[in-house]
């Protein structure tokens, strides 16, 4: 939950865009990030963001269990920002 409240804290995006980061958005320094609510969809918007080092501690020690960042108790991807 700790990831969770830091990539939703941190992370820029609405919750729904947060669920939709993968591991490969992250390189260690920053995410590639794109709203959909803003682009339909399309990553023709998409940015760069900078984390903060509260943020890249927490995404290196965490393990990769699937391809997404936030996966639920059952290492898959949350369906919502509610869970």
């Amino acid at each position: 939950m700790r990831r969770a409240a830091l990539v939703l804290h941190f992370g820029a995006q609405r919750g729904g865009d947060c669920t939709e980061l993968r591991w490969t958005d992250y390189d260690g320094i920053g995410l590639q990030v794109a709203p959909q609510k803003t682009t339909d969809g399309h990553h023709d918007e998409a940015g760069y963001l900078k984390c903060p080092q509260v943020l890249r501690d927490a995404l290196d020690a965490a393990s990769r269990v699937g391809e997404f960042i936030l996966v639920n108790k059952f290492e898959r991807k949350w369906a919502t920002r509610r869970r």
